[in-house]
């Protein structure tokens, strides 16, 4: 009897905490949604601003005319064709034609020089200098005895050389 008396007891207070947890379940449960749902403000600011969705190419600027005097006198450079290299057929891909970068198309347009150093060696130091690193890669590469025979003859006449 006792335990009937106490589950009497407790129905009335389970009731209403049942009850508070579906009302607070029900309020947390809308907030939930909103913050959940995906909301694309890419779109809403291409609609608000009226942005197309794929944006336009932009034209290649002309360069501007410089003063006759100038041009007369000297002839211009013919714009030389860009290596054969993945980072100029990446910016081809792009629009790059092989002029020069910036804003007035008036930047470097030959290639940078990558030289390999010899590791360990700082860049003043003598003979750290090895060359062309494509160069160099390329002959490291390559199981051509012929190639290494040259490279050890030529490092035996640096050091022959350095003695007189």
């Amino acid at each position: 009897m006792e335990d009937e008396s106490k589950v009497k007891a407790a129905m009335p207070r389970l009731a209403a905490r049942d009850k508070r947890l579906r009302e607070q379940g029900k309020a947390e449960g809308d907030n939930e949604e909103d913050k959940s749902q995906y909301r694309d403000r890419a779109k809403e600011r291409r609609e608000a601003f009226n942005q197309p969705k794929k944006p336009v190419p932009q034209a290649v600027k002309q360069k501007p005319a410089k003063a006759e005097g100038s041009s007369s006198s000297s002839t211009p450079a013919a714009p030389t064709a860009p290596a054969p290299s993945k980072g100029s057929a990446m910016l081809a891909k792009m629009g790059w034609a092989g002029q020069g970068l910036g804003a007035n198309g008036e930047g470097r347009t030959d290639i940078i020089v990558t030289n390999a150093y010899q590791e360990g060696a700082g860049l003043g130091a003598e003979g750290a200098n090895l060359g062309d690193a494509g160069e160099l890669a390329r002959r490291r590469t390559k199981n051509d005895y012929g190639e290494y025979l040259s490279t050890a003859q030529e490092k035996a006449r640096e050091r022959y050389n350095r003695l007189n």
